[in-house]
């Protein structure tokens, strides 16, 4: 058996002990958390406060452990209600147990609309309505401060930046806690640009600039009576658009300062941008990156940049959209076109690599329609030229877009792809909103020749005759108007059929009469026309008119007036009527780009 006199045991039992008792000593004693007797409601300010309310937003509670942090969060809560002005606890021991005291002193509420003084740019409406606060409201030095803060800011968008607000709060009623609030307004001196200076530009061209800024030039009239004013994102989006034309101009380290705004002696704003323009680039190389499917050959002939052009950035971004439409009509939708550049300050040139990530095949297996309401389907389908089959064209769904919305009674058109199971076969979606069709005006005027006249004119651009009693959704175009005056009669009726017999055939009918009066005869038309028209062409079309008119000319032909006296060879009322029928047939041929 061991001895505890051996010294390996003797150690380890001394280093056993004096842990064991650093320990006893680490560990602190237990000390009791005393228990919430009670909470109160304690008001510093004037008028009363509602316990219950406040209560409401405490999570201690009567008979529990008092927990610090509980309270501290507790008077964070009430805090946020926005009916305090401050808000603060006291602990009150009782034996073992303690009260926990909530103070508060709540904010003063409006008694009457606060008053404005001193505005002249906007009306005391107006800035209490910027201001958000109506009678009953609580108010106190931080509340109005915030939100002054849109009275400040409106008035700095209109050129005050000298506006001072100053606000008084009196009580009133010191019972109730209601106070009203007077707001004096220092508006200042309006700031005008009375000019705008460009310092370091060499290639960019001064109207170019002046431009970008929207500044009248120096023989237009309208810069003595209009001075342009600037807003800061106004100013930041000019900074922007100037380093887009550097970007153009090859300047490819061009760098454009923030706008420096100073003030003359009378109060106007000069605006001053400083460039430091850098060298300007030229094109080097340009070279195809992840090309496989088609020769390299072909894609660098859909590419306008070509060496020894200045390396501006709008070409590089259009020819990225050359090679992106080069796949994408020819089924590669999916195709990634980023351009890497390398450029060479010592020689100032940049080399362009256009790395092509090139898509998958994609063929179109149903194309669908969303969001005609009203619009029948086939009114929209028969202006998409993709057809379920085909192989995904670019350009096709393009035109597409674009024929959809010249039909004038579509808003947005967005089309996008859609999974199907297959993952090289897709359905083209077109997203489609409408928008109204039907327009009704109205009007009168006067003029030397036909004196007093007035006009109407009711029109629908989306009509079905065969849709009773809505009469919408069908494409037709229908218009009737009409106009009368002293010396003129106008009344027009027209229909058109753009897909007669579901055939891309244009069939319009026209009905038409007209009185027109002159000094010594009369002359009234009437007639009807019937046109046949159809596309050659996105660009061409052709058309067949035919026209069938009747016109009568009415003339007096007496030259004297009978008055009271019977006068030999007079005739009191005698009229001559020619009548004609006219008969055309027109045939044009029109190029529309």
């Amino acid at each position: 058996m061991a001895s505890w006199r051996n010294p390996f045991i003797y150690r380890g039992l001394c280093v056993f002990l004096f842990v064991f008792f650093s320990f006893l000593a680490a560990v602190p004693g237990q000390q009791s958390v005393p228990l919430v007797k009670e909470i109160r409601i304690k008001n510093l300010g004037t008028g009363q406060v509602d316990d219950e309310f406040v209560l409401s937003h405490v999570s201690s509670k009567a008979g529990v452990p008092l927990d610090r942090l509980a309270i501290s969060k507790d008077i964070k809560t009430i805090l946020d209600t926005g009916f305090f002005s401050y808000v603060g606890a006291e602990l009150e021991p009782v034996e073992n147990e303690v009260v926990i005291i909530y103070v508060l002193r709540n904010k003063l509420k409006l008694a009457s609309p606060i008053k404005v003084k001193g505005a002249e740019v906007f009306s005391e409406s107006k800035i209490r309505k910027l201001m958000e606060l109506n009678t009953g409201d609580p108010v106190d030095e931080q509340t109005l401060n915030t939100h002054s803060r849109k009275v400040k800011e409106k008035y700095t968008a209109h050129y005050y930046s000298d506006v001072r607000i100053k606000y008084d709060i009196e009580t009133v009623n010191q019972t109730n806690g209601q106070a009203n609030v007077t707001l004096t307004v220092d508006e200042g001196k309006r700031a005008k640009v009375k000019k705008v200076n460009f310092t370091g530009n060499k290639n960019v061209q001064p109207a170019e600039l002046k431009k970008v800024m929207k500044q009248y030039s120096w023989w237009n009239p309208m810069r003595l009576f209009r001075k342009k004013r600037y807003d800061s994102g106004e100013l930041k989006t000019a900074q922007m658009e100037i380093r887009n034309i550097c970007l153009d101009k090859g300047l490819l380290d061009a760098v454009v300062e923030d706008p420096l705004i100073t003030m003359d002696k009378k109060g106007n704003l000069i605006v001053t941008i400083s460039m430091l323009e850098g060298s300007q680039y030229k094109l080097e190389n340009i070279q195809l990156e992840g090309v496989s499917i088609f020769p390299e050959k072909e894609l660098m002939a859909a590419l306008s940049a070509k060496r020894g052009d200045i390396a501006s950035k709008s070409v590089i971004e259009a020819d990225m959209d050359a090679l992106r439409s080069y796949y994408g009509d020819r089924g590669y939708m999916n195709t990634v076109v980023n351009p890497v550049l390398k450029p060479d300050k010592s020689k100032n040139v940049l080399d362009v690599v256009f790395s092509i990530t090139e898509g998958e095949l994609v063929k179109i297996r149903n194309v669908k329609i969303r969001g005609n309401t009203h619009t029948k389907d086939k009114v929209v389908r028969r202006e998409i030229v993709v057809e379920p089959g085909d192989t995904y064209s670019a350009k096709k769904v393009k035109t597409s877009e674009s024929r959809l919305k010249n039909l004038g009674f579509l808003g947005d058109v967005r089309n996008h792809p859609e999974d199907t199971s297959v993952h090289d076969i897709k359905d083209l979606v077109f997203d489609v909103t409408e928008k109204r069709s039907g327009q009704f005006m109205v009007g009168a005027g006067f003029s030397s020749v036909d004196n007093l006249m007035g006009f109407s004119e009711v029109s629908q651009g989306n009509f079905d005759i065969a849709n009773w009693p809505t009469f919408t959704g069908g494409g037709q175009k229908v218009k009737l108007s009409a106009e009368a005056g002293a010396k003129r009669q106008q009344y027009d009726l027209s229909f058109i059929e753009p897909w007669f017999l579901d055939r891309q055939l244009s069939f319009g009918v026209d009905l038409y009469k007209s009185l027109r009066k002159y000094s010594d005869y009369n002359v009234r038309r009437k007639g009807v026309a019937f046109t046949l028209s159809k596309p050659l062409s996105p660009v061409d079309r052709v058309s067949l008119q035919y026209e069938l008119e009747k016109v009568s000319r009415i003339k007096d032909t007496n030259v004297y007036v009978n008055i009271g006296t019977e006068l030999p060879g007079a005739e009191t009322f005698s009229f001559a009527e020619d009548e004609m029928l006219k008969s055309s047939l027109k045939l044009t041929v029109s190029h529309d780009t």
